[in-house]
């Protein structure tokens, strides 16, 4: 499988966006032990004593994925990374238990570094990955948003990158034997910190998955790579 980040994302949308990537085959995903469980209690907390819906806005991490969607005008205003979204639910009570251990892990490494980040299971997922931006795709019979950053399995639209949207299609579950998570990255996330957060996620999913990993880091000199 390919991995690729088209060239008009660094174009138009950012030329220092980048996303980590972990390839991981052979999972065990099945169940989420108490350990895990405790990890997000602890982030969840830690999102809870630390952030109101106010500081969450304005929260360099969060304030520039808004700044960067700033030229879709009005509808920007709606726009949220998936990490933005999970810490609402959290500052609103939710917890963000999935059901399986790899889901859980990603969570919690999501809230606790605040970076948007995602998973895919590779066998429900038809065709190459590619992170693009929208032109003609719809999304459930609708428009997207043209240049909204989106993600691709062959022809079809995975997720939607600032409207949190997900397709079932790739969706991971306990049965899910190979993945690729993939943290999306923009300023003052660089290269240097976006490694060790994929090293810190590598070792646990290695510890609870005991999973086979690949690492690394797509940018504007080195978009694409194949698995």
């Amino acid at each position: 499988m390919k991995v690729s980040i088209n060239k008009k994302v660094f174009e138009v949308f950012n030329d220092r966006f980048h996303v980590g990537l972990l390839w991981c085959s052979n999972l065990n995903n099945s169940g989420s032990p108490a350990d895990i469980h405790e990890m997000l209690r602890d982030v969840e907390e830690l999102v809870r004593i630390n952030f109101n819906p106010s500081s969450l806005q304005t929260h360099e991490l969060i304030s520039a994925w808004k700044s960067a969607v700033a030229h879709y005008g009005e509808k920007a205003q709606h726009f949220q990374s998936s990490v933005e979204r999970m810490m609402t639910y959290v500052l609103e009570g939710e917890d963000i238990e999935t059901k399986n251990k790899l889901g859980d892990l990603c969570n919690f490494i999501s809230l606790k570094y605040l970076v948007p980040l995602g998973v895919t299971d590779t066998d429900k997922a038809e065709g190459n990955i590619e992170f693009t931006l929208a032109g003609s795709e719809k999304w459930n019979g609708s428009p997207i948003e043209k240049n909204e950053l989106i993600m691709k399995a062959g022809d079809d639209v995975i997720s939607r990158k600032l409207d949190f949207n997900i397709s079932s299609k790739g969706e991971v579950d306990k049965k899910t034997k190979n993945a690729i998570i993939h943290i999306e990255a923009i300023p003052p996330i660089d290269e240097n910190r976006l490694m060790n957060i994929l090293e810190e996620l590598q070792g646990l999913v290695r510890i609870f998955c005991g999973a086979k990993i690949k690492k690394t880091i797509l940018k504007n000199d080195k978009n694409e790579i194949d698995f």
